[in-house]
């Protein structure tokens, strides 16, 4: 028995020498240990995914189970989000209806009433030399160059080349790139509210009403009776009516609260820089310019793009000194690094026309 237990003692000895060995080689970045733990890697990692396969039902379904009212609440929470987004959506879809429908009704020109061409995007994506894409449709179809395209989320670029079945976009990061956008500002003042200055608080009036009749003699026609005469005493009523002041008070706003326009020009800085904005007018009723303010075409003649194409959002306003407008950073609606498929308005502005 003691033999045995020397025995073991010797042998923990030795692997817990033979331990704090390999531990000291490993820590001083030895090749040997490397070689060594390398392949008992390679012969242990399927056994080690194997495992992972087979206890991860498990630890899920243990997860569930510990983590249930959380997952429960998560799931509530995001459906809440979702409905929220659908209701907005639908919203933001009525209110464009609502107002291509005004613009229609008095004679003005709309984004609706453009012709229209989808297209796929083949070939490579964008690189960092080159900020175009490849569409498969071309001048058959009707494109030329510099019509502005876009896909469901917002604007995406222009058309730079044609050819019989097939286009190159420009995208809106390209350097190159530059075009008239309105920054939609809601500057925040208090209405204005205009109270009645002739308007009292609650009056009463008191009303005197005076009942006079008068004595009448009766008469008859019965041989031998003579009628009395009958007399009516004054009466006087006295009617008290109270009758509350109605002090109207009239909410005017005023023209500040209403969203206000200024118009910039955007400019693309690759695909590592997002675009910005310059040329921004410091006006006072613009007012301040905050993060989430969306950011428009501003369509013109000599615009790239018909009106009212969403472009993206403000992410950042960097204030310049003097009287030189902030720069605003732009963040984009439409994903350029995933386009599949894109929509090309038939609207040619007046400096992409080839003159013959």
């Amino acid at each position: 028995m003691s033999v045995l237990s020397a025995k073991r003692k010797r042998a923990i000895a030795l692997l817990s020498l033979t331990s704090i060995i390999l531990i000291t080689l490993d820590l001083q970045g030895s090749a040997s240990t490397s070689v060594l733990r390398g392949t008992f890697g390679a012969y242990f990692r399927p056994i080690e995914g194997v495992a992972r396969v087979v206890t991860r039902p498990i630890s899920n379904a243990w997860y569930g189970i510990t983590h249930y009212n959380d997952v429960t609440e998560e799931n509530n929470l995001l459906r809440e989000k979702i409905a929220q987004q659908e209701g907005a959506a639908v919203a933001a879809a009525a209110s464009v209806r609502l107002s291509q429908e005004l613009l229609a009704l008095n004679g003005l020109p709309t984004l609706a009433g453009i012709n229209s061409v989808s297209a796929q995007v083949i070939g490579d994506s964008p690189s960092n030399f080159s900020q175009t894409v490849e569409i498969n449709q071309g001048s058959d179809s009707g494109i030329k160059v510099g019509m502005p395209v876009m896909n469901a989320a917002g604007l995406v670029g222009k058309i730079t080349k044609t050819f019989t079945r097939r286009s190159i976009v420009m995208l809106i990061t390209d350097p190159e790139y530059a075009l008239s956008v309105k920054v939609i500002n809601n500057p925040k003042e208090s209405p204005n509210v205009i109270d009645d200055p002739e308007a009292a608080a609650t009056s009463t009036s008191s009303t005197s009403t005076t009942t006079t009749v008068p004595t009448t003699q009766a008469t008859s026609n019965i041989p031998g009776f003579t009628p009395g005469a009958t007399t009516i005493p004054l009466n006087t009523i006295n009617v008290t009516v109270s009758i509350p002041s109605l002090a109207p008070t009239l909410t005017v706003p005023v023209s500040g609260a209403l969203p206000v326009r200024e118009t910039g020009m955007l400019e693309g800085r690759g695909p590592t820089r997002v675009p910005i904005v310059r040329f921004i007018d410091s006006a006072q009723r613009f007012g301040t310019i905050l993060p989430g303010a969306p950011i428009v075409t501003s369509g013109g003649s000599l615009s790239l793009a018909p009106p009212d194409i969403v472009v993206g959002t403000v992410t950042k306003v960097s204030d310049r000194l003097g009287t030189a407008g902030p720069i605003l950073e732009i963040n984009l609606v439409a994903d350029l690094t995933n386009l599949s498929f894109v929509r090309i308005l038939l609207y040619q502005p007046i400096t992409e026309r080839v003159t013959p």
